[in-house]
């Protein structure tokens, strides 16, 4: 059940991050770092790589903490180490 609902959470925050990133003009950095002639036409820009990498660790830190959930981990729900990937 929580990985069904984080992959909404994910998918919600990763949209969120890449909209602001592209509001902010963050697609233009490779341009302004001269790495323009190195994106290949048509390939994902710089914010949606970012909000997929942010989707990406959304995914990974519940899958985590639902395993632990799983596997009967003793750490409290409040402690650092009760989701925090070792």
């Amino acid at each position: 059940m929580l990985l069904i609902l984080a992959r909404f959470v994910s998918r919600l925050v990763g949209d969120l991050v890449t909209q602001l990133l592209r509001g902010v003009g963050f697609d233009g950095l490779p341009a302004r770092l001269g790495l323009a002639p190195f994106q290949a036409p048509g390939a994902r820009t710089p914010a949606e790589m970012t909000g997929m990498v942010v989707r990406t660790l959304v995914m990974s830190l519940c899958h985590r903490r639902d395993l632990r959930r799983c596997s009967g981990s003793t750490a409290s729900p409040g402690s650092r180490t009760a989701w925090w990937p070792s």
